[in-house]
């Protein structure tokens, strides 16, 4: 059976989920829409058969709760930052002029999503561009028990999307190629793993009691970034 928002009262929120376990589970909400993006609550199941997980599907209110999120994804080659995709709902792209799009994304106050976002930090961090704040997909993922925790598997369940494998595209070992050689190929691949982050974070929503941990969590990757610069 199929459910739309129409055949219900506005005050319900329609929350669909493809789950792991490669069917779907379609369950409603019964709060307001404009509160859902914090506490929409539903469970899933696992491959395990436990129940797990928290998503919302196109409920109104995330970009008024967030409105400056852009997904964020770099490519690294010799140890140095190529370029960088930068996704939202409304548009993705991908530039090796990386400063000034980070710079000016920061500018703006712009708060970045990434997939394990303290590894691409790091190297800001170390270019002197730091973001105080963000928001991490793989993180959410854990904390909701979604497994595996790749970008790569978790696109294709909640999107739809089928991602391209790093190897796909530069090749793998000695068969790799240097990035400027197929350079649209990687913009693009960079840009759709920024879009990719951007859209698993907006459909992995934490319920309250999950809030706090997730924002120590954060916390952790900080102190833990911090010790890694200083080579610990």
């Amino acid at each position: 059976m199929v459910f739309t928002a129409t055949e219900y009262p506005p005050t319900e929120c329609l929350c669909v989920e493809r789950v792991i376990a490669a069917y779907t589970i379609v369950l409603l909400d019964m709060l307001d829409p404009t509160e859902c993006v914090v506490t929409a609550v539903f469970l899933s199941v696992n491959t395990a058969g436990e129940g797990v997980g928290v998503v919302q599907e196109n409920c109104r209110g995330y970009k008024e709760y967030m409105p400056n999120l852009v997904g964020i994804d770099i490519e690294v080659e010799n140890d140095n930052i190529w370029c960088v995709g930068i996704a939202t709902d409304e548009y993705r792209y991908a530039t090796k002029d990386w400063r000034s799009a980070v710079l000016e994304l920061q500018t703006a106050g712009a708060v970045p999503v990434g997939h394990n976002f303290k590894y691409d930090n790091s190297y800001f961090v170390r270019e002197g561009m730091e973001w105080t704040d963000w928001e991490d997909s793989i993180l959410k993922a854990h904390m909701l028990g979604f497994h595996p925790l790749g970008l790569k598997a978790l696109t294709p369940i909640f999107t739809g999307v089928t991602l391209n494998e790093y190897g796909d595209v530069v090749g793998r070992g000695k068969k790799a190629v240097p990035m400027d050689s197929i350079a649209p190929k990687v913009l693009d691949y960079c840009s759709l793993d920024a879009w990719a982050a951007y859209q698993c974070n907006k459909r992995f929503v934490l319920p309250p009691a999950l809030q706090q941990l997730y924002e120590d969590e954060k916390h952790i990757t900080r102190i833990l970034m911090d010790m890694e610069a200083g080579g610990l």
